[in-house]
């Protein structure tokens, strides 16, 4: 640990994060920025490769400001593309890069830092794999899955972004010690949408009384919101001021087969006047202040930072058994749980929530089940002390229950 100090007070040791894809807003650009906070803090040479620059000046001002030299390269055309795997070599090697972690794409990124020489390599798995996304069998070539068990074999280290995440690479035969549960960083304004939240619900059609209940996400079938509107037209007539609003992107090509059927079957049973898609919006925690429940109907998450900052504004959730939910969600207690794919389950918890404004309040008041999820500032912190054991020869504790 010492001479890794050492290195880290003189700025040589240097941290490249391949992220695999573009920044697309500002705030992503300053939190991602943010996370090499400690590392910056330390001296230590940060740099990141994206498949393009940021559009906008100010999100390419994030990086500059935060200390972080910004490098593109062309996404890998598969896992397995040898001409991407020898770039990324040359270029690790150019900035001497003694720690390479690997964000989204993953086998011919880390192929490259494997042929570089970086003594550690990570990736972190944000995802759930098709067949989970998709509720099917795998085929013979997904039991194999050879992309995602040499990504596993070359990497020092894997991060799951929740328990589930790592529970699916356990399943498939990946060591435990070589797993380590890292959940996302995630921080709440606690002003936010607190003096808009009658007009907020105003905007989506809604009287006072009315209770409000919304998902976030998009039009897709891994997001639940054709069980969500089965399980709203199975409990509408029982909860008559129950309101839902379905906060997300619908206007994608491939967004409109889904967000079509679930349109048609709210109006078959007499409820699109009860319903609001406002479409996508940046302001994600003032529609959350604005709501009375929160649902996360999804067939599958990697981690969800909606279900997160619904319950930092202490809203009771139901969510399917999926990403970050098991870790946060105390059944019974700041919300329930319900088995993914199932919509009856979905409306069995959705109505107790819509007609008992007492459980609604003392669930909202249960202190949220959040202590394993850190700000920005501990997941930096809790970062750099990862790369610091890993380069030292030591392993990292995993300890994701409380920050």
């Amino acid at each position: 640990m010492a001479a890794t100090e050492k290195k880290s007070r003189a700025g040589e040791v240097v941290v490249v994060r391949y992220w695999g894809s573009h920044i697309k807003t500002r705030r992503q650009a300053r939190d991602v920025a943010n996370e090499s906070g400690a590392l910056v803090g330390r001296q230590w040479k940060c740099h990141l490769v994206l498949s393009r620059l940021p559009e906008d000046q100010d999100s390419r001002r994030e990086f500059e400001n935060a200390g972080i030299q910004l490098h593109t390269m062309p996404r890998p055309r598969g896992h397995f593309d040898f001409a991407f795997a020898l770039g990324l070599r040359d270029l690790l090697r150019s900035l001497g890069a003694a720690v390479f972690h690997c964000e989204n794409l993953h086998t011919s990124p880390l192929i490259g830092a494997a042929l570089a020489g970086v003594p550690v390599r990570l990736w972190t798995k944000r995802a759930m794999n098709a067949i989970f996304e998709e509720c099917r069998a795998p085929t013979l070539k997904e039991r194999f899955a050879i992309s995602t068990r040499i990504s596993c074999a070359t990497a020092s280290r894997v991060i799951a972004v929740s328990k589930s995440v790592k529970r699916e690479l356990t399943d498939l035969g990946i060591a435990n010690g070589k797993i380590l549960v890292r959940h996302n960083a995630v921080e709440l304004n606690p002003s936010a949408g607190l003096a808009e939240r009658d007009k907020t619900r105003a905007s989506w059609g809604c009287q006072p009384r009315d209770v409000v209940a919304i998902t976030v996400g998009r039009a897709v079938p891994v997001k639940g919101w054709d069980l969500l509107a089965e399980a709203f037209a199975q409990v509408a007539a029982a909860a008559p001021h129950l309101r839902l609003v379905f906060l997300g992107s619908l206007s994608a090509h491939e967004e409109q087969a889904c967000f079509q059927k679930v349109k048609q079957r709210l109006q078959d049973a007499g409820l699109l006047e009860r319903v609001c898609f406002p479409g996508h919006l940046e302001d994600v925690q003032s529609c959350l202040r604005a709501a009375d429940i929160f649902i996360m109907p999804s067939r599958s998450e990697g981690f969800c930072h909606a279900l997160v900052e619904a319950l930092q504004a202490r809203l009771p959730v139901i969510a399917s058994r999926v990403g970050v939910a098991e870790d946060v969600i105390l059944a019974g207690e700041n919300g329930f749980l319900v088995e993914r794919n199932d919509a009856v389950a979905l409306a069995g918890a959705l109505l107790p929530l819509a007609q008992d404004e007492t459980l609604r309040a003392r669930m909202a008041k249960h202190p949220a089940g959040l202590s394993c999820i850190p700000t920005l500032r501990q997941f930096s912190e809790q970062m750099a002390r990862d790369y610091e054991l890993l380069l030292a020869g030591r392993k990292p504790v995993e300890s994701v229950d409380r920050f």
